[in-house]
């Protein structure tokens, strides 16, 4: 089973988390706790130790990184950021590993947050989740850029001045850079990465890649294929072939 603790200031919002929750996984969830203020979420989670935690980004005049902050130390466990903060914040949280869900909540949210949880579950500590996502939050694309990004033993930082291109592959992607001799695959998609990189270095020449052009070797227009300095050959889309071109201008 997994253990459940629901955090949030507004009730009708916890028991609509509740009702979706018994509704898709009756079998597999278990609530412990609803939790309405911080010191209530921090007791039930370091009494309860839950594996998913809703929580919360504003819970009336706190935030909820001070749950996470008090409870750090004692309970390894999943959160999942409930939220209404603007683009930027949520292109953290994806960069991050950390889950987030957008107010007004819906079915199809619970059950991928649930999915994902039950599917990819990563051996990393809520504080290298928590840096993680500072890094990102707190960093921004320029020539030292890094991009960190989560395996099973922890995380992986990559420069992205270093980083070739990188391929999508279905829900996955698949990171190529200077430094290793083979792929690096993690659980972000391609749009996680182009929101997150400088877009006037990294090029969406494609559906399924997105290049470095600072390492394309040539083009040729007539195959529509891209050649990178190690050799690789890259499809590049009709409709992406102008703004490929004006990049290198």
């Amino acid at each position: 089973m997994i253990k459940v603790i629901i955090v949030d200031d507004e009730h009708h919002v916890r028991k609509h988390i509740e009702s979706i929750c018994t509704k898709l996984f009756s079998d597999e969830i278990i609530i412990q706790a609803s939790c309405a203020t911080v010191d209530e979420a921090v007791y039930s989670i370091n009494t309860h130790k839950p594996d998913l935690v809703f929580l919360d980004i504003s819970i009336q005049n706190k935030n909820g990184f001070e749950v996470v902050e008090k409870t750090k130390n004692f309970v390894d466990c999943e959160i999942v950021f409930v939220t209404a903060h603007e683009e930027y914040a949520i292109k953290a949280f994806e960069a991050s590993a950390l889950h987030y869900i957008l107010k007004p909540i819906t079915e199809e949210q619970i059950l991928e947050v649930v999915n994902r949880y039950k599917k990819i579950n990563y051996n990393i500590s809520k504080i290298d989740k928590l840096s993680i996502f500072i890094e990102h939050l707190s960093g921004g694309a320029g020539a030292n850029q890094r991009v960190v990004v989560p395996n099973q033993n922890g995380f992986e930082v990559f420069s992205a001045n270093a980083i070739t291109y990188i391929k999508a592959d279905g829900a996955y992607s698949e990171i190529y850079s200077l430094n290793t001799n083979k792929a690096t695959v993690c659980s972000k998609s391609l749009k996680m990465f182009q929101d997150i990189l400088d877009p006037k270095v990294f090029h969406k020449c494609h559906r399924s890649y997105l290049v470095n052009i600072n390492y394309v070797k040539s083009y040729d227009r007539t195959e529509g294929v891209i050649y990178m300095i190690d050799g690789t050959e890259i499809p590049l889309s009709i409709r992406s072939k102008k703004e490929f071109a004006n990049a290198f201008l």
